[in-house]
């Protein structure tokens, strides 16, 4: 019996009587020990907690007790004895109590399966009493609100191919072959063993190898055409920035100085010097006659130069388009 219901412990006798009288009557229950839990005697009803004779019931030769919200402490033997006049008998019966009749576990909470094989969702129960008895017992597989499988004596699968594991050994577990995607989700494992009933969740995610090949593919192709479109960026803002200097040199001498004092413009003139101006800034002084030969050398440094950096940045970027083929080849 479950701890805290209710049971009655029958005893009945007969005294050959048409009525008993009851002042001869002597009812004693024992629990093992010899322990007193209930008695009638001289016409008295005596009780332990919890525990009660019925006088009315002992007049039918009813010697049952009814035990209220039972406990561990309640199991035990029990001996029931009945005296009439000179005559006496007894019975004995046994009492189990039982602190929680079903329990069900599943582990682990979350499974994971790659598409095409087989996966195992566990979930084992337990029965505290006596006997399995399998008339009392109901199971039930829910993915979401859809039902995958049912036992009720037999399996009754709505899956294809969905199979308990061992029910008889209190196994549970239910078996999918051949997983698809419509498989992933959250189950339910559904036990009853009446009165009883407990329910466990886990979560099955399915993964698809090729999928994901894919998709890494896909993010290599994504990466190197950013690093590419990067590289051919920094090629056009390099070239502009040539082209720039080259055109600012070229018309170097027709720069004009937006602010300078007009003390230092007469000087300047009086010295017949050139000012060159870069963005409002004083950067060059000098005489006329020497600043051609410089114009010219600065111009064929500047030309030299850009042709290395143009050369260095084309064969940075067919270097990443033989490693991106690299990658994609691995």
């Amino acid at each position: 019996m479950k701890a805290g219901s209710n049971v009655l412990l029958s005893c009945m006798f007969d005294t050959g009587e048409s009525v008993i009288d009851l002042k001869h009557l002597t009812v004693t229950w024992t629990l093992q020990g010899g322990h007193t839990v209930a008695e009638f005697q001289y016409g008295e009803i005596s009780t332990w907690k919890g525990v009660r004779l019925f006088k009315d019931g002992l007049s039918n030769g009813n010697a049952s007790i009814l035990i209220r919200k039972l406990t561990k402490a309640d199991t035990g033997d029990y001996k029931c004895e009945v005296e009439y006049s000179a005559e006496s008998a007894h019975q004995q019966m046994n009492l189990q109590i039982y602190e929680k009749e079903l329990q069900v576990n599943v582990t682990p909470s979350k499974v994971q399966a790659i598409k095409g094989n087989n996966a195992v969702l566990n979930c084992t129960f337990t029965i505290d009493g006596p006997q399995f008895e399998l008339e009392f017992l109901a199971l039930r597989w829910l993915l979401g609100e859809k039902e995958v499988i049912r036992f009720s004596n037999i399996e009754i699968p709505n899956r294809t191919g969905a199979k308990l594991s061992n029910v008889m050994k209190g196994d549970a577990s239910l078996l999918l072959p051949d997983i698809k995607t419509e498989d992933e989700g959250n189950y339910t494992c559904y036990v009853q063993y009446t009165p009883e009933t407990a329910i466990q969740m886990l979560h099955l995610k399915v993964t698809d190898p090729e999928e994901e090949t894919t998709k890494r593919i896909i993010l290599k192709a994504t990466s190197l055409a950013d690093e590419e479109a990067n590289v051919d960026e920094v090629e056009t803002t390099a070239m502009k920035k040539i082209i720039s200097v080259t055109e600012m040199m070229s018309s170097a001498t027709g720069v004009k100085m937006t602010s300078v004092a007009k003390t230092e413009m007469n000087a300047l003139e009086d010295a017949k010097t050139t000012l060159i101006v870069t963005d409002n800034k004083l950067i060059v002084l000098l005489k006329k006659e020497d600043y051609i030969l410089l114009a010219s050398l600065f111009v064929i440094v500047i030309v030299v130069s850009s042709l290395i950096i143009y050369v260095c940045i084309r064969n940075r970027k067919n270097y990443n388009i033989a490693k991106r083929q690299e990658r994609l080849r691995a």
